[in-house]
């Protein structure tokens, strides 16, 4: 085999393709080198993330998390990092697997407030979207009389507590005006406001006797809420004579 001379153009050539191989494997190890330093700068915290998906009204339980590296940053302040303030509480929105839990994605699962009784109310409206905590207005469709023979004149019972009026069994429209919340302006006349405030207590349910109606789409649902007792009475009495439903407010 010819070895090409020193000076020939074949050894310089070969010379320059080495070279230019080296050079370029230098430029390499340098941009890893610069990389790694970067990464090992980079500061993390660990958060708590969703081990499996979770969808909106379920309570977290202790398997649907674990732990997980995130860097920091500014929004690092809004992720959650401890199990405590996820872990039996309420999804608030639909959380997929991997996804770091911010402190606005639960909720306290509700308890029933001091004086407040619950009871199961079958609805006829859309109950898809309502989940544990919501507070919500429960509508008649036939009217105060049906819940309490009529009365709707605001007086006072023997114990000395105001009527239904004051929480609950208003005729729509009575408060019309200034004093008419957004969301009673919207109501139909002959409706009933039953009770302002029903808290739910958990996810609707389809409801066998109105299974009919479809309860895929969360029509004719039973919901277990709590409410002042005069407001359950009045609202146990409806239910028996026609329709009620939710209204968000």
């Amino acid at each position: 085999m010819r070895i090409p001379q020193r000076d020939s153009l074949i050894h310089r050539r070969a010379m320059a393709r080495l070279r230019r191989c080296l050079a370029a494997c230098c430029a390499a190890a340098a941009v890893c080198a610069v990389i790694s330093a970067v990464i090992s700068t980079v500061a993390t915290m660990p958060v708590v993330v969703a081990r499996t998906a979770i969808r909106r009204g379920e309570t977290i339980a202790e398997t649907d998390v674990m732990w997980a590296d995130m860097p920091v940053s500014t929004t690092s302040r809004l992720l959650v990092d401890s199990t405590a303030l996820v872990v039996g509480r309420v999804a608030q929105v639909d959380i997929d697997v991997g996804q770091p839990f911010t402190t606005h994605m639960a909720r306290d699962s509700p308890v029933t407030p001091e004086g407040h009784t619950v009871i199961e109310v079958r609805l006829s409206s859309d109950a898809g979207r309502l989940i544990a905590g919501d507070t919500v207005a429960l509508v008649s469709a036939t009217g105060c009389d049906a819940g309490d023979g009529g009365d709707t004149s605001g007086g006072v019972d023997p114990a000395g507590d105001s009527t239904f009026g004051s929480t609950g069994g208003s005729e729509a429209g009575a408060n019309s005006g200034e004093d008419a919340a957004p969301w009673e302006i919207g109501l139909g006349e002959g409706s009933c406001v039953l009770t302002r405030s029903a808290l739910a207590m958990e996810t609707p349910r389809s409801d066998e006797a109105s299974a009919n109606l479809g309860p895929s789409t969360g029509m004719g649902s039973v919901v277990p809420f709590a409410m002042p007792p005069r407001d359950a009475l009045r609202v146990m009495a409806s239910q028996e004579a026609g329709a009620i439903v939710a209204v968000a407010r």
